[in-house]
Parts: C-alpha cells; structure tokens; sequence
C-alpha cells in the first residue's frame, strides 16, 4: 500500500492516490472467479473483462437494518503494456485482504466482494467497480477499496495547477493503461470516486499499497519497487467528466479514509515474506489487524503498520489521511469515534519512540532526561527519553518489557527544568564549562539571566535586572543557586547587592531596610 498520494490527497482532499501493478497484455478476458460466485461482462472499447462478486451467504433483504461490507479489492501484476514491469505480490496481497475481511467482519454484517485482477482490472473495470459495486453502500454500510500495483506520476492539468506545487498528480496505473490511448486513473479522479460512494452516507476507506515516484527498479535488500515511469497529461477526453467540477470553488473536505502504503516522495516495495512475495505494507496491515483488537482505532492500526514497515525499510513511511480528530479515530471498517489520542509510544526502526519531538516541545536530552508515563493499571510504567529528534523521541523503557505489537497512549510525566543562560564578557578568565541541567552558556551579545563580567578585585557575576527589582551580585556564577536559598545571615558574606539607583551596601544592611519598609506599611495600614 503507498503513501506516495499522502500530498495529492492533502491537497485534494483525499487520501494518497497510487498506482497498480503491471499485466502481462491479453486479448481476451480474464475470468478468474470463486466457486459459486456470479460473473458480470463489462465492456470497453474492445476489451471485454470478467467482473466477479463473490458474495458471503447472508446477502441482507431490503429494509434490513444489518450493515453491509462492500470491497472491491485490485491487484496487478501484470500489465499489457511492455513499458510497465511486472510485479508479484500484488495478487497475493488482493487474497489475504479478502481472507482477512471474511474472518474480520462483525457478526451479523454481510460481506460482498469484486475483485479485480491483472487484466480485469482496467481503468474502466475499477470505474464501474464503484459506480455499480460500492455505490450499493448506503448509511451505516462501509465501503472499502483496495489497491496493490504500480503508482506513477503525470504533469498536473492547466485547470488544476493551485492543487500541486510540484506540478505532478499521482496516478494508479491499471492493466490496461498506457494503450490504446487508455490514461492511469489520476488521483483527483479517485477523489472524485470515492466522493460519489460517500455522498450516499457509507463509511468510505481506500488502502493504497502503491507509489509514483519514476524508475522502475529494484530497491536495495532484493526489494522491488512499485512504481511505473511518469507519463504525459491525457488529453481532457479521457478524464472523468466530474473531476474539473468538484476542484473548480477549490479544495472540498476529503470524505474518505485512505491509508497510503508511503509519503509522496517515497517509494512502496514488496519482497518475499513468509514463503510468498507480498506488497510490504499490505502484509504489515494485514498482520497489525490480525494483532489487534477490533475496537483499534485507524491511528493505532497504523502505527502498528509503521513499525513493521520500518522494520524492514527505512525509506518507506505509511501515511494515515486525514490525520485530524474525526474518522481517523474509528475502529477499522468503522464504528464510534473514540477519543483522540495524543501521545502514543511504538515500536519503531530506532526502538521504542513517542510522536513526540523537538518541534513539539520536548527538551532535548541533557543531564535531566524527560519521562513519560504509559496507560495502565498500577503501578505506573514510565519510558525515558533517550535521543529527542524533531518528529519523535526514542525513549527507554524502565523496568518493564512493553508488548511490541502494541501502541501506548502516553502523557509526559517529567520534564526537567529550564537551565539558567549565563553570558561571559570578553576579558573574563576561562570559566569551567561541563554539561549541566541548570546552567546555559551563551554568546557574550546574547540575552542571559546571569552575565559575567571583569571586576576591579576579582571575577563576579551580575544577574540582568528583571522588573526594575534589586539583582543580586554573586562574586560566582556558580553560587548563584546557593545564594537564592541559603540563609539571610550568609548573604553578607556570599554577595554584595546593587540597587539600580544606589551604591553598593552588604546584604546585611538591605535587608534591614527592606525590613524597615515594610513595617511601616503595616503601621500606616492599621
């Protein structure tokens, strides 16, 4: 599944929109269908393809209130154009999705499948694929597409180009694309698609297990990439008609949920996994959703997803699109939106890390590390933060052995202290300057709390008046700390204290007339 759509989708509306795989080129259909299941001929030009429904017993009868699954899951692996290279896990990807969905599905929810593979799937087979199958979905049914096979990349339409500051669209590349004139399916036509099956009131869902980078090739560790070369605009004819209408007042509010196999500027790979080749996050998706619970939320789900991925590819981020609060917080398929989560802590490629780093506020790691505490019962089970990145923070676990098919909620639990800056002016002997939590060095033209300075007998420290109130003058930078807690009889002889607007008197002496002040006040009170 890609994430390589995550940025089309974004500006779009919609979820990444990738590619499929490449199909051996046939002149005649493709007929590939499950004992007992009912094959439906649609025509194009002068392909004629076999589309099957494979329908669980228990179709509902009208005006049933049980809810209904409709899938239609495409997998390519051959192309009938030479230019496109073959794949091969694509198929095997299509088969364990549908595998899953039977043994998934909620008791009482009737489940009707179309799949569409190799030479069946042709731009215009996935058209009617959710025009004729998925449209069926209405008000509390869910619609779930699923895409495994090449993604490419095409120049962005003159009409469309506020949408893509690239000046590319990303494309899924059907079995019959790139002949006869026939276009890969755009991304903002898969918006378009998925948009007419929402506006029927289904819970929409597209997982895209494709990318658009250009170059096909072979990705390092015997990966196989599943990217087509870019390709010229089609002309506007071959376009579906809805798409300049839905983006002419703009960017509409995406209505489906797309789970993308890879950000846009990456590529989705498959390779061999558990005896077969499979597309690698279809296989990582398919074994999170066997791991977790049915109430696992799409975010969760797909942290899940990611760790795996990581696991195996550095180069390869699943995306979640939308990311907001809403329905990324449904259970897969659907359900009630449970509370967003925050901070969560996964498993991933550098260890256990928390979505949280550097641009979120999470100090960086100095003498005091940060610390956050994971959701559970008694007693509290903390991880501490062992390299802050700008994302995220890997973090150590401590003293206990979290479940890697797992995602923890988190919330911080420590955060140390902010060091006080200290500033040294030129002509200041070299001052001794280890790591610490409290103190902060800073350039001598830089705003400090503390700024050390040459005085007349001897080093000193002046703190940078705050509010107009009397700063104190601590003869070391480092006793400044001692200074502010130490008892009133040992000021007079750690510091000298400077009024903005008097001479130097001891500490003993100020205090006294601060002490003088205020018991005049409290006679002028009464």
């Amino acid at each position: 599944m890609s994430a390589s759509p995550a940025r089309a989708s974004r500006a779009a509306g919609i979820g990444a929109a990738t590619a499929g795989p490449a199909q051996a080129r046939r002149r005649t259909p493709s007929a590939a269908a499950d004992a007992g299941s009912a094959g439906r001929m649609i025509r194009s030009s002068s392909w004629s393809v076999a589309a099957v429904d494979h329908t669980v017993p228990g179709r509902r009868p009208s005006g049933s209130s049980v809810s209904t699954l409709y899938a239609l899951l495409v997998g390519i692996d051959r192309y009938r154009s030479p230019s496109v290279p073959a794949l091969a896990g694509c198929a095997n990807d299509v088969a364990d999705a549908r595998s899953l969905l039977e043994h998934r599905r909620a008791p009482g929810t009737d489940l009707h499948v179309r799949r569409l593979l190799n030479d069946e799937a042709t731009r215009s087979a996935i058209v009617a694929g959710f025009r004729t199958h998925l449209a069926r979905a209405r008000a509390g049914d869910t619609a779930l597409f699923w895409f495994s096979g090449h993604g490419s990349a095409v120049p962005v339409p003159d009409a469309l180009w506020h949408l893509e500051p690239t000046g590319l669209l990303q494309t899924l590349v059907c079995a019959d694309s790139r002949t006869d004139d026939h276009p890969d399916l755009l991304d903002k036509e898969l918006a378009v698609l998925l948009d007419e099956v929402a506006e029927r009131g289904a819970h929409v869902v597209a997982v895209l297990d494709c990318c658009h980078s250009g170059g096909a090739s072979r990705g390092p560790e015997g990966l196989r990439l599943r990217t087509a070369a870019p390709r010229t605009l089609p002309h506007e004819r071959f376009l579906l008609p809805g798409l300049w209408q839905r983006y002419r007042q703009g960017v509409p509010e995406p209505r489906a949920l797309t789970l993308a196999a890879c950000r846009a500027t990456e590529q989705a790979r498959e390779r061999r996994l558990d005896g077969r080749d499979r597309g690698l996050f279809s296989w990582s998706l398919t074994a999170a959703l066997r791991r977790c619970p049915p109430a696992t939320t799409y975010r969760d789900l797909l942290a899940v997803a990611r760790g795996e991925v990581e696991r195996w590819s550095v180069a390869q981020r699943p995306e979640l699109i939308p990311t907001g609060p809403g329905p990324a917080d449904q259970p897969f398929l659907g359900g009630r939106i449970a509370p967003a989560a925050g901070l969560t802590m996964r498993e991933g490629r550098d260890g256990w890390e928390v979505n949280a780093g550097l641009c979120h506020g999470v100090p960086a790691v100095a003498g005091d590390p940060a610390r956050f505490a994971v959701d559970g019962p008694p007693p509290v089970r903390e991880a501490e933060a062992r390299r802050v990145l700008t994302g995220r923070t890997v973090v150590t676990p401590l003293g206990w052995a979290p479940d890697p098919g797992r995602t923890y909620r988190a919330a911080l639990s420590r955060v140390p202290a902010p060091a006080t800056t200290v500033a040294v002016d030129d002509g200041v002997p070299a001052l001794p300057a280890g790591p610490s939590a409290h103190i902060r060095f800073v350039r001598a033209a830089e705003p400090a709390e503390l700024r050390v300075r040459p005085s007349r007998t001897a080093r000193s420290a002046s703190s940078t008046p705050r509010a107009g109130r009397c700063t104190a003058r601590p003869t070391r930078a480092a006793w400044w700390r001692r200074w502010s807690t130490s008892r009133a009889g040992d000021r007079s002889a750690t510091c000298a204290t400077r009024c903005p607007a008097s001479p130097a008197r001891s500490a003993s002496s100020w205090w006294s007339r601060i002490r003088a002040r205020r018991a005049r006040r409290r006679t002028a009170r009464a």
